[in-house]
């Protein structure tokens, strides 16, 4: 195993500026807390609960020199059928909207639509219309929503193994200040700051494929 005095970056072959990333990262990583209070509405009136809230903060370093990120599980089946309904319920509202104005209105256009028939079978079918676009629109994105869901279900468990992979590289990785850049010393490959992570994954993709 190489110890620190035998880490050299492979671009300037010197060692005084080497750090290992996760170290790095850890040392320009700070978390903090702030407490207060909340007022919540109990039975017998206002109650005063304790709220605390925890912050991470990050140096410019150590953000661009942060892991992979986790990819997030995807949503259950039941998220969209919550979207769903909550787009039903805004469909709905608004045809109530248009049968309110419509009726709003008609005392003071009853006269121009008793003249003119064709602009009160218009304004039925503009308001028709636009339930039918809501209609469409509700349908399409649960659709939508419920494909994205099946499809990230789908993926989820390759781009986790692609991510753990990609993380026990990342904990490999050394960084050069004087270069701006990182490397796995046991392979020859120096990186930019700004390339690692492409870099990560496409060995990852490499050594999958391979």
């Amino acid at each position: 195993m190489l110890n620190k005095s035998q880490i050299v970056c492979p671009k300037c072959q010197r060692a005084d500026a080497v750090r290992k990333v996760s170290a790095l990262v850890g040392e320009g990583t700070h978390a903090g807390e702030t407490s207060g209070i909340a007022y919540v509405q109990a039975k017998h009136g206002l109650d005063v609960i304790p709220v605390v809230q925890t912050s991470v903060s990050r140096s410019a370093l150590a953000a661009k020199l942060s892991p992979p990120k986790k990819p997030t599980k995807p949503s259950g089946y039941g998220c969209v059928g919550a979207l769903l309904m909550t787009r039903m319920g805004l469909a709905l509202v608004g045809s109530f909207l248009l049968l309110a104005l419509f009726v709003c209105t008609y005392p003071f256009l009853m006269t121009l639509y008793q003249q003119n028939n064709l602009l009160f079978v218009a304004a039925i079918g503009l308001g028709l219309a636009l339930i039918g676009i809501m209609g469409i629109w509700v349908l399409r994105s649960g659709w939508r929503d419920a494909r994205s869901t099946r499809e990230g279900r789908t993926t989820y468990e390759p781009r986790l193994e692609d991510w753990e992979r990609a993380y026990a590289r990342w904990q490999q990785l050394y960084y050069c200040q004087r270069d701006d850049g990182v490397f796995i010393p046991s392979y020859n490959t120096f990186v930019s700051v700004e390339q690692m992570q492409a870099y990560l994954y496409s060995t990852v993709k490499r050594k999958r494929d391979g």
